[in-house]
């Protein structure tokens, strides 16, 4: 069965169970409401302030069977209802605050802090995971930028490769950004952040795929007049499929630098894309670049949204990565057999039923 807590969010500790019902999800920064009664038997005004009133100090976890499921920032601390005295109030995925957080910390009220006109954010000599990893640690660990920095989370060792990464800091570019630039890459990794308890306490254990993230596989059979499925839909989506890709870099008018990579005549009618990298002067590091990104939307999507009951589906157990199998047969859309696909998104509520959002392996 579901459960609600309210956990210190630095420390992690735990403060609170909560009599509320909720909405959650992993694998996006969507913000999540919840609702509970503000029973003064229960806390005073005084204690529930001290839960709920605490933007981003304050983290709700969602656990099903005592096991965390979904730990969220709090965000909105809420809409009161004056008449039944019920409140509503939000939150989300603690990569949220990647948003606002940028590679040299923090500034001060004159303006001082980390930014230096000249400064720059060298990675180098690592794997493309390993840039990930870097970023991660920096942006949710790095307790040297600041005492109001860092939140509990297990980030993965050091790992080294071929990858040198160089980041300007006028650029202003969040660390979110950055982040994505490298998942989004033709084999860039697929990234988690996998709430756990550490005896009462919660944090976060940062996964990162290789390139996907791997989890307990589960065999659905579709045909089966009872199953686990109890709703499916499945979707082609070619909006952001490209069959080139244009790489501006350094310079300007007739000296701008520009790499490209594009598809052949065969991958259909021409649609192109632009990435802009003004700090690189090398043709072929430019054009290397754009064919990463390429990779990762010469093809139409296929992903599944499926709906199944938490008791086959156990949300503490199986997680993104998770290799479903769905077998079908005599369909008149798709082929016959076992179809493997990927869990990329979870979702759900207090009821039993948790949403899937799959992609075809």
């Amino acid at each position: 069965m579901w459960g609600c807590q309210v956990h210190e969010t630095q420390s992690g500790d735990f403060m609170a169970t909560l009599p509320a019902t909720g909405t959650w999800s992993r694998g996006d920064q969507r913000l999540h409401s919840a609702s509970v009664t503000l029973d003064r038997g229960l806390y005073n005004r005084a204690e529930w302030r001290e839960l709920l009133g605490r933007v981003r100090d304050r983290t709700i976890v969602w656990t099903w069977n005592t096991q965390p499921v979904f730990a969220g920032l709090l965000i909105n601390p809420g809409r009161l209802n004056g008449r039944t005295n019920e409140l509503q109030f939000q939150y989300a995925d603690p990569s949220e605050l990647l948003d606002g957080r940028w590679l040299f910390g923090v500034g001060t009220s004159r303006g001082e802090g980390g930014y230096k006109p000249n400064g720059k954010t060298q990675l180098l000599g690592l794997s493309r995971r390993g840039v990930v990893i870097e970023l991660a640690r920096i942006g949710y660990t790095d307790a040297s930028i600041s005492p109001a920095w860092p939140i509990p989370a297990r980030i993965p060792a050091r790992e080294a490769g071929p990858v040198n990464e160089t980041f300007y800091h006028y650029n202003f570019e969040a660390i979110d950004t950055l982040m994505q630039d490298q998942v989004t890459m033709a084999g860039g990794p697929d990234i988690d952040l996998k709430p756990e308890f550490v005896g009462n306490k919660i944090r976060w254990e940062f996964r990162v795929g290789n390139p996907y993230l791997t989890g307990s596989p589960i065999d659905i059979n579709l045909m089966a007049p009872e199953n686990a499925v109890t709703d499916w839909f499945y979707e082609e989506n070619g909006e952001e499929k490209l069959t080139g890709m244009h790489g501006p870099g350094m310079g300007s008018d007739e000296d701008m630098v520009v790499g490209a990579a594009f598809e052949p005549v065969s991958a259909g009618l021409a649609k192109d894309g632009i990435h802009v990298d003004k700090n690189d002067d090398n043709v072929d590091r430019r054009s290397n670049s754009v064919r990463g990104r390429l990779d990762g939307l010469k093809d139409v999507v296929k992903q599944w949204d499926v709906t199944v009951n938490a008791r086959d589906f156990n949300p503490a157990v199986h997680s993104l990565g998770s290799i479903v199998s769905l077998n079908l047969r005599d369909h008149a859309w798709l082929p016959d057999g076992w179809n493997d696909t990927r869990v990329i998104g979870l979702s759900g509520n207090d009821s039993d039923e948790i949403q899937l959002d799959l992609e075809t392996v």
